[in-house]
């Protein structure tokens, strides 16, 4: 039996084919024994968030946290009423990700009379630890076949293609359309659905035929919810944040890493120019 926290869709169809046991922490198993199959698609994804509390200040909800730090830099100075109020999440998820952030000293914080004082040390040591606790491949990954002439004239088509569904590009797509130059032979799209199986009704929809090759990927994201925050139009076509876009770039294997730290680089190296905690 593989447990298989990390796998891919690539991966996953692998295994089929060759009809191992499995089971994938984002909400896949496969299990064949005598008198016995199961195969699924559509289970929740393994949590680390459990009544009410927070295990990881990287996981989804949690991330809000990590999320508005990054957007105000180092210059921004909160109490933690008000960065849980900007994040949007409840106190104590508040002070559970602010005592992580500062063990690991990405964040500082000052007594002030009865109230904390909280800044971040710098967006490049908070993305040192975020990158280490986040892989693009954590997202639920269909690959399908779909033409496409112009990628910006096929993005622009994704609306009415997809229909009320809520979409953004992410990874070599995205970037591109922030003015990187990297090349674009897939395309990323976080998809806004609850599992893997509505992917496959959205491909059957638009005649996009599955396929581990194909040039369209259609992705449900590990983050649910904050991913959808601070996403912005560009060019027609509704891309990730920055900071979402640096995350999903980090561990692509073609050439993200150097995409990511372009991007550090265009927006924020100013900010964090005396900081060398982290090198793209």
């Amino acid at each position: 039996m593989l447990i298989l926290p990390r796998a891919s869709q690539e991966q996953i169809s692998a295994l089929r084919a060759a009809g191992r046991s499995f089971i994938a922490l984002r909400g896949t198993v496969r299990i064949q024994a005598p008198g016995l199959f199961i195969d699924r698609n559509d289970l929740k994804p393994a949590s680390s968030e459990r009544s009410g509390t927070t295990r990881s200040p990287f996981s989804d909800r949690a991330s809000l946290i990590a999320r508005t730090l990054f957007r105000g830099g180092r210059e921004q100075v909160w109490t933690l009423s008000e960065l849980a109020e900007k994040a949007g999440v409840a106190l104590a998820t508040a002070s559970y990700v602010t005592r992580e952030l500062e063990l690991w000293q990405i964040i500082v914080t000052e007594r002030v009379g009865r109230k904390r004082h909280i800044r971040l040390r710098s967006r490049r040591a908070l993305l040192s630890r975020w990158t280490r606790a986040y892989d693009w491949r954590d997202n639920t990954i269909l690959p399908v076949d779909a033409t496409m002439p112009s990628i910006v004239r096929f993005l622009t088509s994704l609306t009415p293609s997809l229909g009320s569904t809520r979409w953004a590009a992410t990874l070599h797509a995205g970037a591109s359309l922030l003015e990187l130059q990297c090349g674009v032979k897939r395309l990323h799209v976080y998809v806004d659905v609850p599992a893997e199986s509505d992917l496959e009704e959205l491909a059957y929809r638009n005649s996009w035929r599955p396929n581990p090759d194909g040039a369209l990927v259609l992705m449900v994201p590990y983050y649910r919810e904050s991913l959808w925050r601070h996403t912005s139009t560009v060019r027609g076509v509704e891309v990730v944040s920055p900071l979402q876009l640096i995350l999903d770039l980090w561990h692509h294997e073609k050439g993200g890493r150097e995409y990511a730290g372009e991007l550090i680089k265009r927006r924020w190296l100013t900010a964090d120019q005396h900081d060398s905690t982290l090198t793209a």
